[in-house]
């Protein structure tokens, strides 16, 4: 009975992370503010991915069989993706990387200059792209992995500002 009551407990535990990653409803993004680089891991589902590409209603669905052919137009929107500044200087993507999760969802690794100690603004542009309702939630940590700002974002308000540590 106990070890029962336990494994249903697990399960829940574990149920909002497998809904996050399937949900057309939401995203999740972790920028990891590092000594040498900005690094955002921006994870949604394959179908709201999918809403990122011209002629969206006429693809075929992402499916491990068919990601080869999805990399590289979804390597080339990652710049649209987000707007990041730093006092107001717009950073420029370095690098961008699409692969797929563990789950049935799509991550983005998205790698930007490291600024000095500034206030950095987060546009979530790619919420424009997805459905009504969508919630794209941000949270800034530091290479510590301590909380520099978090916040659900929007299409009305895709904004997060936080404050960057100097860097070390």
């Amino acid at each position: 009975m106990i070890r029962g009551f336990l494994l249903v407990l697990c399960l829940f535990a574990a149920a909002p992370s497998v809904l996050r990653a399937h949900d057309p409803y939401t995203s999740w993004t972790d920028l990891r503010v590092l000594p040498d680089r900005l690094e955002l891991t921006f994870t949604l589902s394959r179908g709201s991915a999918l809403r990122l590409l011209p002629n969206a209603d006429k693809l075929a669905p992402i499916t491990e069989e068919n990601f080869a052919g999805y990399a590289e137009p979804l390597r080339i929107v990652a710049p649209l993706l987000f707007f990041l500044a730093a006092d107001g200087k717009p950073l420029r993507l370095v690098s961008a990387t699409p692969k797929l999760g563990d789950e049935k969802d799509l991550i983005f690794v998205l790698v930007y200059p490291r600024p000095p100690a500034a206030t950095l603004r987060i546009r979530a542009d790619y919420l424009r792209l997805q459905v009504d309702g969508h919630v794209g939630t941000v949270a800034a940590m530091d290479p510590a992995g301590q909380d520099l700002g978090w916040g659900p974002l929007n299409v009305d308000e895709p904004e997060l500002t936080v404050k960057l540590p100097p860097a070390k």
